[in-house]
């Protein structure tokens, strides 16, 4: 068994931040205009993306686990044949990303290199 941290680049935590800075606004200002009841609905925007965020990954000989914060997310290696590490994979130009959101607190989605 393989335990791998998760960090964080640099673009994620400019994005992260911003965004996290932006609906806290947004909830003041909400609040400040009368209508506390809608002004949770960004912080529930932030407390979601905390609890998708990915803390880690333990290899085992037949699973991959994700570790998020209160939970784990257990994939089958069944059928994997083979899988190499590329640092660069992700960077502009080197990939097309097919479905990528770099959502608050966390980067979800699948990409393929050209």
């Amino acid at each position: 068994m393989k335990k791998y941290t998760a960090p964080w680049s640099r673009s994620l935590i400019v994005v992260s931040s911003l965004a996290t800075l932006i609906c806290v606004g947004a909830a003041i200002s909400v609040a400040w205009s009368g209508r506390p009841s809608i002004a949770l609905l960004p912080l529930a925007i932030i407390g979601g993306g905390i609890l998708f965020t990915i803390r880690g990954y333990t290899v085992t000989p037949d699973t991959l686990l994700i570790h998020r914060l209160l939970w784990r997310t257990r994939l089958p290696l069944a059928g994997l044949h083979s899988a190499q590490v590329e640092p660069e994979a992700m960077r502009a130009g080197a990939s097309a990303r097919l479905v990528m959101a770099a959502c608050i607190l966390s980067p979800v989605g699948f990409a393929t290199r050209h």
